[in-house]
Order: C-alpha cells, then sequence, then structure tokens
C-alpha cells in the first residue's frame, strides 16, 4: 500500500473518530440537559433565571423539574387551610441538584417537620447555582409574593458576596459569559462555542487541575486573600442585601432563617472568619440563623466526609441531612436564636 493511501487511512480514522465523539458529546449534554433549562431574565439584576414549565435531568443524572413560575417543586395553588409552606432562595448549595430531590436540604427540613406537624408541609426551592447575594434579593422579591411561605429559608456561602461569578451558560444551544461586571456576551473561544466535544474536554481538563490545586497551600491561600480584598469592598452592601431578604420575609408575615454554608475546610480557611463575621451580624439583629462551620466541625474536624468527592462547595447527602437536623433543632427552639454552632 502506498504511503499516501495510509496516511489518507489514518486520517479518516482521526476524522471519523472525532465525528463520533462529538456525537457522543453532542448525546451527552442532549440527555444531561446540563444548562439549557436557563433563560437570560427580563429582570437585570436576575440575569438568567429557570426556564419554566420544564423537566430535565442535571449534571448528576438527577431529576429536576421546574414548575410555571421557575420554581423546582409542584405548581402553586391558592393556599388551603392546614398548610405550612416553605421558601428556599440561595444558590447551587441550596439548589442540591446534584441529589435526588428527596435528599435536598429543604425537602429534608420539610419532611422532618412533616414528623411534628399535623400540618401538610409544602416546599417550593427557588435558588439558582451561580447566583449571589442581589441575584437571591431579586429572586425572593420576584417569586415570594406568589408562594406566601411560612418560611423562607435562605443559603449563604462565602462566595455569595462576589457581585458576580464569572460564568459560563448553556443558553438556547450556545454558551454565555456572565462577567463579574454582570454584563452578558457569547463565549468567544469558536471551538468551545461549536464543539461539545471541545467543551467536554476543557471543562474536565479544568476540573482535574483544579482539584488539584485545592491541595496546595499556597491556593488555599491565594482564595484567603482574595475573600479578604473582595470583602472589604462589599460586605456592607452584602448585609444590606441580606436585611433586605429579612424584610420581604416579615412583610409577607414569614419567618426567614439563614443557613450559613460553610466551604471545603481544605480549601476556604478563610471563609470561617466571614462566617464568624456573619454570625456577630446575625446575633446583633436578632436574626434567626444556622452556622454549619461548627456543626460540620463537631460531626467531622476533617469535614472530608461530608462533601462530594472532589468538591469543595456543595454537601453531600450525609452532610444536608446533619444540616437539616440542625435547622429543625433551631426551629423547634422556640425560634430560639442561633441554634447550633
Amino acid at each position: 500500500m502506498r504511503k499516501w493511501h495510509r496516511t489518507l487511512l489514518i486520517l479518516c480514522g482521526v476524522m471519523g473518530g472525532l465525528l463520533a465523539g462529538e456525537g457522543a458529546a453532542r448525546l451527552y449534554f442532549l440527555l444531561s440537559n446540563s444548562s439549557d433549562h436557563l433563560r437570560i431574565s427580563a429582570n437585570p439584576r436576575m440575569l438568567v433565571e429557570p426556564e419554566p414549565s420544564v423537566t430535565y435531568r442535571s449534571r448528576t443524572g438527577q431529576r429536576v423539574r421546574v414548575n410555571q413560575l421557575g420554581l423546582k417543586g409542584e405548581e402553586i395553588s391558592p393556599r388551603k387551610p392546614g398548610e405550612f409552606r416553605i421558601l428556599a432562595v440561595g444558590d447551587s448549595i441550596m439548589a442540591g441538584e446534584y441529589l435526588p430531590e428527596e435528599e435536598r436540604l429543604p425537602n429534608l427540613l420539610a419532611r422532618r417537620l412533616a414528623q411534628s406537624t399535623a400540618e401538610r408541609v409544602l416546599v417550593w426551592n427557588a435558588a439558582v447555582g451561580g447566583y449571589n447575594v442581589w441575584q437571591v434579593l431579586a429572586t425572593l422579591e420576584s417569586k415570594a409574593p406568589r408562594v406566601d411561605p411560612d418560611l423562607v429559608l435562605i443559603g449563604v456561602c462565602a462566595n455569595d458576596y462576589i457581585p458576580f461569578k464569572n460564568r459560563a451558560y448553556r443558553i438556547g444551544g450556545r454558551v454565555f459569559i456572565v462577567g463579574r461586571d454582570g454584563s452578558i456576551a457569547r463565549h468567544l473561544n469558536f471551538l468551545y462555542q461549536r464543539s461539545d466535544l471541545y467543551k467536554w474536554g476543557y471543562d474536565k481538563l479544568r476540573e482535574v487541575v483544579f482539584s488539584r490545586l485545592i491541595a496546595e497551600e499556597g491556593y488555599a491561600a491565594y482564595l484567603q486573600d482574595y475573600a479578604v480584598s473582595v470583602d472589604s469592598a462589599h460586605v456592607e452592601r452584602w448585609k444590606e442585601a441580606l436585611e433586605q431578604m429579612v424584610k420581604i420575609a416579615k412583610g409577607l408575615q414569614a419567618k426567614p432563617v439563614f443557613i450559613f454554608f460553610p466551604l471545603h475546610p481544605q480549601v476556604y480557611r478563610g471563609e470561617e472568619a466571614m462566617n464568624r463575621r456573619l454570625v456577630s451580624w446575625a446575633e446583633e439583629k436578632h436574626y434567626s440563623f444556622v452556622d454549619l462551620t461548627g456543626v460540620f466541625r463537631k460531626e467531622d474536624p476533617t469535614g472530608m466526609s461530608l462533601y462530594r468527592e472532589r468538591d469543595v462547595v456543595h454537601p453531600n447527602g450525609r452532610g444536608f441531612h446533619i444540616a437539616a437536623e440542625s435547622l429543625y433543632e433551631v426551629l423547634q427552639g422556640p425560634h430560639r436564636m442561633g441554634g447550633l454552632r
């Protein structure tokens, strides 16, 4: 066989492999529907919001149902006697889409409360992955009056005070970037925009590199320094936004409860100081809250068993069960401030 024949066969094999890989990647993203459940929001303070009336699979294959209002949960009907309504807001931790619906924190709490009351406990989850505190505030303003909740769970994580998280969203089959200044733009990388195989490989490589970086003390110190610098500029605005959430909840005759989520101690050691600030602020304001930093440390000083593997942000099922029980104890205090710390 001539040399050019071999070269042609090799090229055809490579092209065939790439085409097969591209087809497999597109099928993967189609089945996982990774971010196509989002749309650009008409509310500029929210930027993006869930597509209403859809059911999709999260990146971990879990079923997620979204009602007509864009909330995870059943459709909202007029309030009936004997109902206790819970509305949860926050970011990807509170959303919990990487776990089955019944294992997400708001649902665990609802099931626990239902064991001690004759009321029917209903829960709606308005949390969206990547949201910061100002997007959460806009969501609460928009959605809470329609839900008419009795209890509002406000999830707060140390990275929520970043004005906007530089993040890519897949919307309508295209990739959009939300910059830290709140601007929205299409991803400029030609291959990332058009090739799902390239996007899959790029994201996996970034995940591997990040998982190696989190084991390095220098990277943890970098995150700590970054947190301090951002905190100095935005912490007062952050607190003002949280106080606005309390006013909205109380205006609807609902009880607001903050849940201060810790990040994995292996990475974000500086985050603990931020949570202490929030605890002092909540105590001064006489707000109800649960600080999970102390709760998690008491259960596991290393924190390793309470988070997903290679994940420095999201608690696993065990972590959420512990969080739900701690939250339940705070609510049974009766309504005592602070709870377990």
